[in-house]
């Protein structure tokens, strides 16, 4: 179970900018409309937004398209800026716990049910901006905190405000000006990223040191919890990334299965049957890489 350290606090980790600027929460914020009343943020939200365009009639972040000099990967979570040149990881986490399933998703496809957030960082004149895209479910999932870190300290602490940009998706946006680590979307603030027991449920995007680290895949299961006469549970492979199968385990109240799925590619439709599940028992969904293990999706088994 991968979770984050506390330096890299939450995968929000933020960016340092090399030599040049780097990311710090100030008191402006960049958006469309005004302000929700009673967020305790001195945010100075403009009608004027050059974000018009910045998200697609379907819901699509379209970045890199507002922003020059930007490669994005093909999952979307690893972002590069050519000027100065920078490397981003975006990730989610929930409970405590990193993820691509279906509690939280960090994807620049906004049009989904599941609570869904894209950072899009921006270098400018005076900084980095970090945009904030997220759909209806994000919005509504928690009493977000927007927190940033500077050298595994937390620097500042906002209630996150967003602004609604068009049907369905909400925006805000952080102006950084200082040597700021990490920028977190958290739900708890400051308290949960503090505590060493924190079971905290955040997205954040930081940059990379040096080697890139493998994001998370992005996958949605569905998952059948069988019955009390046919206690078999399975696992069905909905959407998103596709798995080489061997990197993926189960795990079922501490008993690992290696290879559930037992084919070469895992990819959408694919289906793991698991034998004589009780009810109540803990069920995770692994994925392994480099050394790494992150849980796609958890659940109790309920009948």
């Amino acid at each position: 179970m991968t979770k984050f350290s506390r330096r890299g606090l939450l995968a929000g980790a933020g960016t340092v900018v090399t030599g040049v600027v780097a990311g710090c929460l100030d008191d402006a914020a960049v958006g469309t409309g005004e302000s929700e009343p009673g967020n305790g943020d001195d945010t100075d939200e403009t009608d004027s937004s050059p974000l018009a365009g910045a998200v697609t009639a379907d819901a699509v972040v379209d970045y890199p398209e507002f922003v020059d000099g930007v490669t994005v990967s093909d999952d979307g979570r690893q972002i590069e800026l050519a000027d100065p040149k920078l490397e981003f990881s975006l990730s989610a986490v929930v409970e405590g716990t990193e993820t691509g399933g279906d509690g939280l998703r960090v994807s620049r496809d906004l049009g989904s049910e599941v609570p869904t957030a894209y950072i899009a960082p921006e270098i400018g004149d005076d900084g980095v901006t970090y945009h904030v895209f997220a759909n209806e479910a994000f919005v509504d999932h928690a009493d977000w905190e927007v927190v940033t870190i500077e050298d595994n300290a937390i620097t500042d602490e906002r209630a996150a405000s967003f602004t609604e940009l068009q049907a369905g998706v909400s925006h805000l946006a952080r102006e950084s000006t200082a040597d700021i680590d990490s920028l977190v979307v958290v739900d708890g603030g400051r308290d949960a990223l503090e505590r060493s027991d924190s079971e905290e449920t955040a997205v954040g995007i930081r940059q990379l040191d040096g080697d890139t680290v493998p994001a998370t895949p992005q996958v949605a299961f569905d998952i059948d919890h069988g019955t009390d006469s046919d206690p078999v549970v399975e696992i069905t492979h909905a959407s998103g990334d596709t798995l080489e199968g061997d990197h993926v385990a189960v795990d079922v109240d501490g008993e690992r299965i290696e290879d559930p799925f037992d084919v070469e590619t895992v990819a959408a439709g694919e289906t793991a049957t698991l034998e004589d599940v009780p009810a109540g028992a803990a069920l995770r969904v692994l994925y392994e890489a480099n050394g790494e293990t992150a849980v796609l999706t958890s659940t109790t088994v309920r009948r």
